[in-house]
C-alpha cells in the first residue's frame, strides 16, 4: 500500500503488481500495471497506458490531520478527496 497525500502535478506509476495506491494529485498515469487498486482523488481523469490489467479505481478513502492545509498547499481541491 503507497499513501500519497497530496501532490501537487501528475503522479506516475509503472510496472507494478498487485499496488493499492491511495492518492490525490492533479492527474494520475499508470503504464503496465497489473491488479491495482487505485484510489484516487484527482482534477482530472486518470489516463492508463499500454497493457493494465485487472485494475480497478475508485474515491480516495484516506485522512489524517493535515490532509485540507496539505490539499490548499498543493492546490489541489479539498472535494475531490471526500
Amino acid at each position: 500500500v503507497v499513501v500519497v497525500g497530496a501532490c501537487a502535478r501528475a503522479l506516475r506509476v509503472e510496472q507494478c503488481e498487485r499496488l493499492t495506491l491511495i492518492a490525490a494529485a492533479k492527474r494520475v498515469t499508470a503504464k503496465l500495471c497489473h491488479e491495482g487498486r487505485f484510489h484516487l482523488g484527482v482534477e482530472k481523469r486518470p489516463v492508463f497506458v499500454g497493457e493494465n490489467r485487472g485494475c480497478k479505481v475508485a474515491p480516495y478513502n484516506t485522512y489524517y490531520e493535515q490532509l485540507e492545509k496539505h490539499l490548499e498547499t498543493c492546490g489541489l481541491d479539498a472535494s475531490a478527496c471526500r
